[in-house]
This record gives structure tokens, C-alpha cells and sequence, in this order.
């Protein structure tokens, strides 16, 4: 099993932050940051290394940092697995089903698997040219091909400033100042329930 997550220069800090806390917290030994020059081509190389990968890996962006407490990772078997997506932005999904999301920030399949390999080339074919909504088009993907999505606990992707005591990760998304954000939050929880 490995982990692994894509970071552009300025974002290289949160992801060793990142690959550090997966390894400690999720028990995952193998992590991979794997670098790119801008967002287009990082949201590009996301499917490709899913589709160059050979066994059940775990994706995390790099603004998606595990919380001080071990958490052990669901068995994925044939799903995908992912936190849901709560976005507000649902008029992007043009129709599209919008009650069961996967949040591309931290999901995990086995790529090798025939419908999970499918769901991977048509959410890359359907990107021609390549664009920033990887999410919209792997969430149609799946949602196209029937493969079977299990989400998890919010608490797996808490965007919030005052995360709950059964958080397991916190993700800057949509967040200014990101690396400020979740050293921030990231002490608040550490303050709250670590301390006493």
C-alpha cells in the first residue's frame, strides 16, 4: 500500500508536512510527493499516476494533514473510497447526480481493477485539453462506469477552524494562506485534546 499527493514549488512545504503525517498517523510507509510545474499540469498528472500505478494506493492533497491521533485506513477491496465532497459549487456538475461525491483532496482505489481503470481513462479523456476540474470529471466517471463509491466521515476532511475531537484530518481547501491555516488549526486541535 502507498500514499502519495502532487505539489507545485510553493506548496512542497504543506506536502512534507503532509507525507509525514500520513506516515505517522495512517501507518502508510511508502509516501511519494510527486512535484509539477503548475495546477493544469498537476491536476494532468493526477490521473496519469493513478493510471501508472500497479497496486491500492491512498491520494491526499498536500494541503490535507492527518491529525495527532493513529487512525487506521478502511479496506478498500474493489471500491473507491473517499471523503464526500460537501462543496456549495453543485451548479458545476451541470445535472450531474450530486448527492454522493467523492472529494478528490483523499480517496483510495485499486487502479489495476477493470472498473476502476475505466473510471480513470474516461475521467482523463473527457479532460481534452487538460483543466483544473479532475474532481467533476472523476466523480461523472464513476458515477457513468457504476463504480461502487463508499464515502467516509466528514471528519476525514474537515474544513473547518475548530475541528471536533474525532477529526482525522484537516484540508485547506479553498483557503488563503494555506500553510498559515493549518498550522493554525492544526495547534487549536492539538491545544484542545492532546494537552490535557
Amino acid at each position: 500500500m502507498i500514499a502519495w499527493t502532487i505539489a507545485t514549488q510553493d506548496m512542497v512545504e504543506m506536502a512534507e508536512e503532509a507525507k509525514l503525517r500520513v506516515r505517522m498517523f495512517l501507518g502508510i510507509e511508502t509516501v511519494q510527493i510527486i512535484e509539477c510545474a503548475n495546477k493544469k499540469e498537476c491536476h494532468l498528472r493526477k490521473i496519469d499516476t493513478w493510471l501508472g500505478l500497479t497496486e491500492p494506493a491512498w491520494f491526499f492533497d498536500a494541503d490535507w494533514w492527518p491529525v495527532p491521533v493513529r487512525h487506521e485506513l478502511p479496506e478498500m477491496g474493489g471500491l473507491i473510497i473517499g471523503a464526500p465532497n460537501n462543496t456549495p459549487e453543485r451548479e458545476a456538475y451541470h445535472g450531474f447526480p450530486t448527492d454522493h461525491l467523492l472529494c478528490s483532496g483523499f480517496w483510495g482505489m485499486n487502479p489495476i481493477l477493470p472498473t476502476n481503470r475505466k473510471v480513470l481513462i474516461d475521467a482523463k479523456e473527457a479532460q481534452s485539453p487538460p483543466s483544473l476540474e479532475d474532481e467533476k470529471f472523476t466523480n461523472h466517471s464513476i458515477i457513468q462506469n457504476g463504480a461502487v463509491l463508499a464515502l467516509l466521515s466528514t471528519r476525514w476532511n474537515w474544513c473547518g477552524e475548530t475541528p471536533p475531537k474525532d477529526t482525522v484530518a484537516i484540508h485547506a481547501a479553498g483557503k488563503q494562506n494555506k500553510l498559515e491555516w493549518l498550522k493554525r488549526v492544526s495547534s487549536y486541535y492539538e491545544r484542545t485534546y492532546l494537552d490535557k
